[in-house]
This record gives C-alpha cells, structure tokens and sequence, in this order.
C-alpha cells in the first residue's frame, strides 16, 4: 500500500483525514491555537469548507486579546461568516465552576460543550470535534472527563498527534499560529480553592496584557490570597532581572491595587 510509505507524521495525517471524512458536516470547537486551527484546517480538507464551521466561547474566561487573534486566525483562512458560531458562555451561573475546586474545569468544559450542542442542534447534522492532542491525554486533565461523557469526537488525539508534530503540520500548511505559544484560560491563574470573580479575572487580564505590551508574551499573572505571582517564558527571564523593568512592573500592579500584596517574579513552568 501507499500509505505505508509516507513518514510517520504524514501517515497520521492521512488517519486523521480518512477519519474526519466520514463526517457530512462538523463543527470544530475553535480557541484560536494551533491544536484546534489544525483540526479545522483538516475537516475542511476531509469534507470542504462549506460543511465545517468553527465554534467559539464568547467568556470572562478567554482574554480580549485571545478572542481578536482567533478571530484573525479565521479572517486569514477565508472562514466565511455563515461558517461562524460564537456562542456567550455564562459559567458564573455553575456554582462549582465559581468555587474553584479541583474539579472546576470538568464543570466547565461539560457546561460549555453542553451549550454547544445545544445551539448546534439548530444547524442541524453536526458534529462537535475537539482538538484534544495525544499528550494531552498523558496529563491530568479533568475537562477530559467531560469530553468523553459528552462523546464529543477528538480526531487529533485518535490520530495519535503530538503537540510537536501538530506544528510541524501546522507550519507545513502555512498556518500563521504553528508556533503560538499555548494559553489557559484565565481562571487557571487563581489558586485552587479561591472564589472565581469577574473582577478577577478582568484584574489578571488587564495585568497580562500590560506584560505582553512590554514584550513578555506567553507571561502569566497568578494570585492567591497572599501574593502575585508574574511568570515569563525563560527567555524573557534576564529581561525581567533588569533593575528599570522590575521597577515599570511593580509601579503597574501597584496602580492596580497591590500596595499589601507581595509580588514575586518566577519562570513559567
């Protein structure tokens, strides 16, 4: 056969779009990454872009700056606006969601998913996909749970495709994000067990984006009830140790209401 003499990372490919093409129509719930972008990039070559659309979580969860740059990742692939679906995710009526136990991305991911179908159902025959990734599934993830109680189909997990090689495909295909640094979403920066809060999160946000306008993107902003934790990709860490730097960023949070709250700096792990 052919197929056995395609590289490895191509063979999967090939998984994945014969696995994909079994679907009349699908809809890839879309973050902007380079996982979910992929995905999207192989239903529309498995069944055609008229029968794909991408899915979207309009939340206080996912920064400002994260929804304008999924939007633009679907402006640069000519998605058309009728292959567009932006649902408002309200998860601050989830109780267990707001108190932020260690099973608080279940609950929202199982909420979310939940209203995707919902509102999908009105489409008609489409299928929800996630753009889960093999390694994923060597970590301790408790939205996986809720994705398979859900039977939501995860394409790029079944293929057995890394997160490396996902970019690998994703530069191949001339995809801008190939090498997007991976996000969370914002409730991720507040400790386990720490009421979740708009204003909290509009406060983590507004901090990060100050970080990313000084050039330290991929930064996160942790809190707890005793402390701010600013974290930069290695890289960027000597930058940080910069006496004017540290100064300009403590000057910031203490603007934004810090004065008796200790801040630390850290490398994202």
């Amino acid at each position: 056969m052919a197929s056995q003499n395609l590289p490895p990372i191509q063979e999967k490919y090939r998984k994945l779009l014969t696995a994909l093409g079994k679907y009349r129509h699908a809809a890839v719930a879309f973050s902007g990454g380079v996982d979910s972008t992929l995905l999207f990039h192989a239903a529309r070559e498995a069944i055609g872009t008229k029968n794909v659309i991408a899915v979207r979580a309009v939340s206080e969860l996912v920064s400002r700056s994260d929804f304008r740059f999924g939007e633009q990742m679907l402006d640069e692939m000519n998605v058309a606006s009728r292959n567009r679906m932006d649902i408002y995710h309200n998860i601050f009526d989830v109780t267990e969601f707001i108190s932020n136990t260690a099973s608080r991305c279940y609950h929202c991911k199982s909420h979310m998913y939940s209203s995707f179908l919902y509102h999908l159902r009105e489409k008609g025959e489409f299928v929800l996909l996630d753009g889960t990734n093999s390694d994923d599934l060597l970590q301790l993830r408790p939205g996986q749970q809720a994705i398979a109680e859900l039977s939501i189909p995860t394409p790029l997990a079944d293929a057995a495709l890394s997160k490396g090689e996902i970019r690998t495909l994703a530069r191949s295909f001339g995809l801008s994000n190939y090498d997007k640094i991976s996000n969370s979403c914002l409730a991720t920066r507040i400790v386990s067990g720490m009421v979740i809060a708009k204003e909290k999160l509009a406060w983590i946000e507004d901090c990060e984006d100050y970080l990313m306008e000084c050039g330290f993107l991929g930064c996160r902003v942790r809190i707890n009830e005793e402390n701010v934790t600013v974290e930069v990709e290695k890289r960027d860490f000597n930058r940080l140790q910069e006496s004017a730097v540290r100064y300009e960023i403590v000057k910031f949070f203490l603007k934004r209401g810090c004065r008796d709250t200790a801040i630390f700096f850290d490398i994202r792990s």
